[in-house]
């Protein structure tokens, strides 16, 4: 396993070839955090949005293994591909006739992963007090907090909170790219040896 000071220089390096091109980065993290205000400002647009662009995927996906099981159909294991086309076409249809229904069973099953895996974080932070326990702990308390706020609004909460998430995943990554591009102005740090 490389040490962090191993792999520093070949990221330093990675990062020289394009240092030149930190206005790129800065646009770019500039779009993506405009793109997450908005998804923040119209979250419930964003979430049908979502579930619509959801279901062309499972559409597309349906079609792509339909015709792989009729191009493989002397394979044994045909049958299996052309049931997982048909529930990807299946559900593809829902998500795409029904995006409110669709993102409610999503948020459901999203609250239920949230308290499932913080109330596995929890225990074994108590139980186990490895280095670093505490903030497991947090994070394990932060997650059940969130899948039983969720369970409790739900299916009201369905239709804001994937928009939600999707706007909080573009404004944070964006800040990343941003600030990546605006440390690439700056001049190399010298490392110590």
């Amino acid at each position: 396993m490389a040490s962090p000071t191993m792999a520093t220089p070949v990221l330093m390096t990675g990062l020289e070839t394009v240092k030149n091109k930190w206005a790129w980065f800065v646009g770019l993290g500039a779009l993506l955090m405009l793109g997450g205000i908005i998804a923040l400002g119209a979250n419930i647009a964003f979430t049908l949005v979502t579930m619509m662009l959801l279901a062309w995927i499972l559409i597309f996906s349906g079609i792509a293994e339909a015709f792989s099981a009729f191009y493989m159909r002397s394979w044994g294991g045909v049958f299996l591909h052309l049931i997982g086309a048909a529930l990807d076409l299946v559900l593809g249809y829902l998500f795409l006739t029904q995006p409110a229904t669709a993102a409610a069973v999503i948020t459901l099953f999203l609250a239920c992963l949230f308290f499932v895996g913080g109330s596995f974080r929890i225990f074994a932070s108590l139980t186990s007090q490895f280095p670093g326990w505490g903030w497991s702990l947090f994070s394990g308390l932060i997650n059940v907090v969130l899948g039983v706020l969720l369970i409790n609004q739900w299916p009201f909460d369905a239709l804001w909170f994937i928009g939600f998430c999707v706007g909080l995943e573009l404004l944070f990554r964006g800040w990343f790219w941003m600030m990546l591009g605006l440390s690439l102005r700056k001049p190399p740090v010298a490392m110590a040896a």
